[in-house]
């Protein structure tokens, strides 16, 4: 793991140490989990709960979506099993809203290059050369 992406993980675990401070006061990460462990809190209230807070502090939805998942995976590393069904029916998430426009251009550059590389550039020169004598005749000048 680069060093960065530790950093950005240590500050996701940091907002959620920050959230449990706001929400639980005393309440820390490593209580936490052994509470979620003892079963006295349910990990799918905490995530949502945190999700909530999250929507009231005008970040993306893709950045949203990093941090539960950041502290999901946390939860998942202590042993606290998070059922990918269940997550999704307690833990509501904002859509990710992506731009249209971008994922046509990409797509259709895509299946450009697809068809490009189906071709040799000896079959690309023989199909321009057969293209450029049927419309204007003989590539070759006559003198």
């Amino acid at each position: 793991m680069s060093e960065s992406t530790a950093s950005e993980y240590f500050a996701r675990l940091k907002n959620f140490q920050d959230f449990l401070a706001n929400k639980y006061g005393t309440l820390d990460i490593d209580n936490l989990v052994f509470q979620i462990k003892k079963g006295t809190q349910d990990p799918y209230d905490i995530l949502n709960s945190y999700a909530a807070y999250l929507k009231n502090r005008n970040i993306s939805a893709l950045t949203l979506k990093q941090r539960i998942v950041t502290v999901k995976n946390f939860f998942e590393y202590y042993d606290i099993d998070i059922s990918t069904r269940r997550f999704k029916l307690k833990v509501k998430l904002p859509k990710i809203i992506r731009k249209k426009e971008n994922c046509l251009i990409q797509r259709r550059h895509y299946r450009n290059f697809k068809c490009m590389c189906q071709y040799s550039i000896k079959d690309i020169c023989n199909l321009a050369s057969s293209y450029w004598n049927a419309c204007y005749g003989s590539i070759v000048p006559s003198y």
